[in-house]
């Protein structure tokens, strides 16, 4: 699993890489790897085998 953490500028709420936001790598908990791999196994399970995510969690 890998990702990055997105934040926002202070005079704009979007996070996208184009309109200027902060990137940092992201250290998942073991709470946040286990979602991840139980939704993972739910979508191979139906023929889905390359995804993106957006994690808001808890």
């Amino acid at each position: 699993m890998s990702g990055f953490l997105r934040f926002h500028r202070e005079n704009d709420n979007r996070a996208n890489a184009t309109v200027g936001a902060r990137y940092e790598v992201l250290q998942p908990t073991p709470d946040e790897r286990e979602l991840v791999r139980r939704r993972g196994k739910r979508m191979m399970d139906h023929g889905i085998f390359y995804v993106g995510v957006d994690l808001a969690f808890p």
